[in-house]
């Protein structure tokens, strides 16, 4: 049967263990229904608060809410742990368990035509549906291929922000196979790799082959919304604080750089990244320094233009995909290397004095470049 494993042996014995009698349950909104009627009755001698926070990632957390409400233990479901948190947490992924094998005949036409080294990898809760995948390919003598990713605990685990296990093979794969729910992971492998791919969804068990056409409103919205920041008098760089997106010492240094070419630059602080809230400041363009998707997924939701933080640090539109692919800003310079993309170009400088923020510096940030815009390419 085809259904979300909530690991509640595991909850049960862990709360025990602990000695834990406040609990807060975090969950993303697609599980809350099934948490209430499934795990929110086993837990009838603790006393559970269930948070209504969407909770669209493991860079979500709810420690501000436990710590008002007196809890003293998290259970976290839908995801893995991947930022320290004040409370003691567990986190259970609700694997997604289902039958894959209906979709092979299929799954074998596709991959036919291509090469025999394939890449595997899926959002966290179909990581389970790899291993019968992984075993088909092999008997048909596909040599199967599995990377870590940068953000994450599992093997072969994606995240919206983290394709690390599939762009780390880049160079050694023929072709990309995912298992996911949905366009928002598939679509970032996209990006992230600039190449095709095949998606398995876990609902209807059909494949759906994808490419970077399917792209085509992230790379017009961002290179639009560039050009009005080559022009902006105003620039407001919004900086997250939800520990997992908390990209403060990449937003300074964005600041930093705008205001170095003379542009009006103010730092705002949000913790409800709401577009329409966000679009009401003044400002000519907005500088998103929090969920990395944030510009590209809901840029039509705001009505001013928007940019990543890391296109303004690698000084170019669609300046994620380098981040993405786990490039610490390390493109050279026109005039040393001849590699230039869009225009732009940069030239590593002095380290700034800058203290890195801890969460980021935790998973990784990008050094510190200047940048300059070339007046030809």
């Amino acid at each position: 049967m085809n259904d979300y494993d909530f690991e509640l042996d595991r909850v049960l014995s862990w709360l025990r263990d602990e000695g834990a009698k406040r609990v807060l349950i975090e969950a993303p909104e697609g599980l809350k229904q099934k948490i209430v009627a499934e795990v929110l009755p086993a837990l009838s001698s603790y006393t559970v608060f269930m948070s209504s926070k969407p909770f669209h990632g493991a860079c979500e957390v709810g420690d501000e809410e436990a710590g008002s409400l007196g809890v003293d233990h998290v259970i976290h479901f839908g995801h893995l742990q991947m930022v320290a948190r004040r409370f003691p947490a567990l986190y259970v992924p609700a694997y997604y368990d289902f039958d894959p094998s209906p979709s092979f005949a299929e799954l074998d036409i596709l991959l036919a035509k291509g090469g025999r080294n394939i890449a595997v990898a899926a959002s966290v809760q179909y990581l389970r549906a790899l291993k019968p995948i992984s075993e088909h390919l092999s008997e048909k003598g596909f040599n199967v291929m599995v990377e870590n990713g940068k953000r994450t605990k599992a093997p072969a685990q994606i995240l919206g922000c983290d394709y690390f296990a599939l762009t780390s093979l880049a160079g050694k794969a023929d072709q990309f196979l995912i298992v996911t729910a949905g366009d928002f992971h598939a679509l970032g492998a996209v990006f992230a790799l600039n190449r095709e791919l095949l998606q398995l969804d876990p609902y209807s068990l059909s494949w759906k082959k994808l490419d970077p056409t399917a792209l085509r409103s992230w790379v017009i919205g961002e290179s639009y919304a560039w050009t009005k920041l080559e022009d902006a008098a105003k620039v407001g760089v919004i900086v997250g604080t939800e520990p997992g997106q908390r990209f403060l010492w990449e937003a300074e240094q964005a600041a930093a750089e705008l205001r170095r070419s003379g542009k009006h630059v103010d730092i705002i602080s949000a913790s409800n990244l709401d577009p329409a809230q966000l679009s009401a400041l003044p400002y000519d363009v907005l500088i998103l320094a929090a969920c990395p998707r944030l510009p590209y997924d809901d840029a039509d939701s705001f009505s001013k233009p928007v940019v990543s933080v890391f296109s303004v640090l690698f000084g170019r539109p669609l300046g994620l995909r380098g981040w993405l692919n786990g490039n610490d800003l390390t493109v050279k310079s026109k005039q040393s290397s001849g590699i230039v993309e869009q225009g732009f170009s940069v030239k590593r400088v002095e380290k700034y004095s800058t203290v890195r923020d801890p969460v980021v510096q935790a998973h990784g940030s990008p050094l510190p470049y200047r940048f300059k815009r070339l007046s030809k390419c």
